[in-house]
């Protein structure tokens, strides 16, 4: 008897996890140590894409849009695996500025609460005073604080107020701004950057 022998492929060529961004679908090669990170900067470098697109673009598993991978933990240790499809998503939250004005700003789970002012000075010409804070349902948040840490939902309203009417409703009409000193901090530049692949690592795509 004759035992044929099993067909041998090569197993890291064959595998891979399918990435889903809008209309697009990226195959990409699969390993156990591959992390979100790792993956988002990859498909930033395919020709269809831009790195500017995914600067807060965050990974979802499979069939639960409403959870978030980490960024920096390895998929294989988060119980994604080869055959796959996760999906690449952009989350915006809706920040009121004191004018009442509404602007949809671009956010990952990590960002402090700060960013969204920072974010909101390049887009709004509102001044840059002490006691601006940003609030949810009327109650200001500690600026310190990292989003995922406030209990806020997803994609929630945010509203920016001076400290002494945080509890008060966003204005309805403009109003003209005080002017104010050039003197104090400014507010630092809190963007989250992605961190770059590996060299070996950056040539994840199936082409």
């Amino acid at each position: 008897m004759v035992i044929p022998k099993k067909r041998r492929y090569r197993g890291a060529l064959r595998q891979k996890i399918q990435v889903r961004w809008c209309n697009h679908t990226f195959p990409c090669r699969y390993s156990d140590l591959l992390t979100p990170a790792t993956l988002i900067e990859a498909i930033s470098r395919n020709p269809l894409t831009s790195s500017e697109t995914f600067v807060k673009a965050i990974l979802t598993p499979p069939n639960n849009l409403l959870a978030t991978l980490h960024l920096h933990i390895p998929l294989h240790t988060q119980g994604i695996g080869a055959g796959d499809t996760v999906t690449l998503v952009t989350r915006h939250v809706k920040v009121y500025d004191p004018h009442g004005v509404q602007h949809f700003i671009a956010y990952r789970e990590d960002d402090i609460i700060l960013f969204f002012l920072a974010a909101l000075q390049d887009i709004s010409p509102i001044p840059l005073r002490p006691e601006l804070v940003v609030c949810h349902e009327g109650l200001p948040l500690d600026p310190t604080s990292r989003f995922q840490d406030c209990n806020l939902p997803q994609e929630p309203p945010l509203h920016v107020r001076s400290r002494s009417h945080s509890d008060a409703h966003p204005l309805q009409e403009p109003v003209i701004p005080e002017p104010i000193s050039k003197a104090g901090d400014s507010l630092a530049d809190v963007l989250n950057t992605l961190p770059l692949a590996d060299s070996s690592r950056v040539n994840l795509l199936k082409t």
